[in-house]
This record gives C-alpha cells, structure tokens and sequence, in this order.
C-alpha cells in the first residue's frame, strides 16, 4: 500500500512526478492525492487534515486500528 500527496501549483516539484512514481511502485494499491491549489509545503490547515487523513489510513492498513483513548468521564483511576 502506497499514498502520495502532491500539490498541483508546487513550483519545485511538478504534479506529474507524483504520477510518474505511483507507475513505477510495485504495489497494486497506490493511492495519489492530487491538491489543486497546494503548493510545494502543503502546510496549510487543510493540507495538513489531509495529511493526517491518509497517515491514519496508512497506518490502519498496516497495524490496524487504535483503540481510542479513554475520556475523562469513564471511571477508571490512574495512580502514579
């Protein structure tokens, strides 16, 4: 399982390139992510939820899903 991320107005880094790799990856699963106005960083605020979307997906295909963490409200006592 492959996941790109690429910005389709990135000056240093031509959206086509990300293609390009996804063609040569041997992996059957390869899932490229095309951000129309993104630039090079991709270090806004929506860029970056999407970055942490497809990390979760990623990281669920290989060791599954993460049991959440348990609230505040749950009546289970920690002492250190």
């Amino acid at each position: 399982f492959a996941a790109l991320l690429q910005g389709q107005r990135d000056a240093s880094v031509p959206w086509q390139t990300a293609l390009k790799i996804a063609e040569t990856l041997t992996t059957d699963s390869v899932h490229v992510h095309l951000v129309k106005d993104g630039d090079h960083s991709l270090s806004r605020d929506e860029d970056l939820e999407l970055l942490w979307q497809v990390a979760n997906n990623v990281r669920e295909k290989i060791i599954g899903p993460v049991t959440p963490m348990p609230d505040e409200s749950n009546d289970i006592d920690i002492t250190i």
